[in-house]
């Protein structure tokens, strides 16, 4: 099927479900690719090959293998629906790739935790997604550090974590997932305080989503995700 397509036309694609699919340097030709999805293809262990096709979006959930991932350094936003090797995110993802949305769930952070976030300072939307792994209090610290992380999505059964999180003022609009009405939100006004400056009205406006957490529409990494999951607390700008 993809020697029928023209290399520069398809600029995205989804594979799933594919067990026969083993070397992904079958995408090499296709130079226009910049978003890749790759659901439950379990013989596909090595990602190397895909460096030379710059790709910016990639999604990953049943894979072999992530060997080679950490070769993509152009990606500007992923989504790993995995468990992620080694001790801190470094080991697994691009450490030189500028990356802006970074989705994780299943297991994802397990053995990582979210050590070395902060080397990626271009990170502006980080999504934690259902089951993905203990969320410690040196993790939220990781969370509150990163210089341009204005968008933050939580999956509900992570909000007992956050209770113990510090202050989080650089975070403009909080997303929660799979809400079912009894979750204590206590903490999240002394987690989000005012920004610096901000009028003493200021408050948050809480829009709580029944919805699960989807996938960001990755393409265009600025633009993507505000119109994809219903915010939950949303700062207000003061009259």
């Amino acid at each position: 099927m993809l020697s029928v397509l023209a290399p520069e036309v398809l600029t995205s694609l989804a594979v799933y479900d594919n067990p026969m699919l083993e070397d992904v340097g079958v995408f090499a030709p296709l130079r226009g690719l910049r978003g890749l999805s790759l659901f439950n293809c379990r013989a596909v262990t090595d990602l190397s090959a895909l460096a030379p096709l710059r790709l910016r979006d990639l999604t990953l959930r049943g894979v072999g293998g992530l060997a080679g991932l950490c070769a993509l350094t152009t990606l500007r936003a992923a989504a790993i629906r995995q468990p992620l090797p080694g001790n801190d995110l470094r080991v697994g993802l691009p450490a030189s790739a500028p990356l802006e949305v970074l989705f994780l769930s299943r297991g994802a952070i397990a053995m990582t935790g979210l050590r070395c976030l902060d080397h990626w300072p271009l990170l502006t939307a980080l999504h934690l997604g259902p089951a993905v792994g203990p969320l410690t209090v040196e993790d939220c610290h990781q969370v509150a550090a990163q210089p341009a992380l204005t968008d933050l999505y939580l999956h509900n059964s992570l909000l007992p974590e956050v209770a113990h999180a510090p202050a989080m003022p650089g975070i403009e609009a909080l997303h929660l997932s799979q809400m079912h009405g009894a979750e204590d939100l206590g903490e999240l006004p002394r987690v989000l305080p005012p920004p610096p400056g901000a009028h003493p009205a200021h408050r948050l406006r809480q829009e709580i989503s029944r919805r699960p957490l989807h996938r960001p529409l990755l393409h265009g990494a600025r633009h993507r995700h505000r119109n994809r999951v219903m915010p939950a607390c949303r700062r207000q700008p003061h009259n």
